[in-house]
């Protein structure tokens, strides 16, 4: 799994997806709406809060979070890019 592709993978385990931007036009425009919307931020802060069991109550997705840390890792040691 790319490093970019950790988060967004983090989300869909967790079941939300209000932080998942599709392309980089898209992720700016969320970002933006997340640092000006006191709202919207505090929403997706919800969100995140009530679904973190989720991942680490979950033994797939902390094998999976595992296995991208080691992958990285070997990645690094070889001075390769993720």
């Amino acid at each position: 799994m790319p490093a970019q592709a950790l988060t967004p993978a983090l989300y869909a385990i967790a079941g939300v997806d209000c932080c998942v931007a599709d392309d980089v036009a898209a992720y700016v425009r969320l970002a933006v709406t997340l640092a000006t919307d006191p709202a919207r931020r505090a929403a997706a802060a919800s969100a995140i809060a009530a679904r973190r069991g989720a991942l680490y109550e979950s033994g797939a997705a902390v094998r999976e979070v595992e296995a991208f840390l080691r992958r990285a890792l070997r990645l690094a040691d070889a001075s390769l890019p993720p």
